[in-house]
């Protein structure tokens, strides 16, 4: 099964369906199915149902939207915040999912 870590502050947002992605720097290959959503022992069972890539910079206000962002703006400051060194060319892993009861 595949294991994600992810901060704690968006835990909450997952178990409550608001976050449905979650968008990662550089190409990640995953497939479709069964993951865990993990941090510090706690964790949400997900199913990943698509992954797809873009560019850093090409990310839109639905994909901050989806992932529990209000605005782009946000979820811009958020993956600095993770990614210093992210720029606009960077590549981006965007790993949708639904969460399982």
């Amino acid at each position: 099964m595949i294991s994600l870590s992810i901060a704690r502050e968006f835990l909450p947002s997952v178990r409550e369906g608001k976050k449905t992605s979650t968008i990662r720097k550089g190409i990640r290959q995953l497939d479709p199915g069964p993951a865990l959503l993990r941090c510090d022992g706690e964790f949400a069972a997900v199913r990943i149902t698509s992954v797809s890539h873009t560019s850093f910079g090409s990310l839109t206000e639905d994909d901050a939207k989806r992932d529990g962002f209000k605005t782009l703006a946000e979820l811009d400051a958020a993956l600095k915040r993770f990614y210093p060194t992210i720029d606009s060319s960077a590549p981006v892993t965007i790993i949708s999912f639904r969460v399982v009861p």
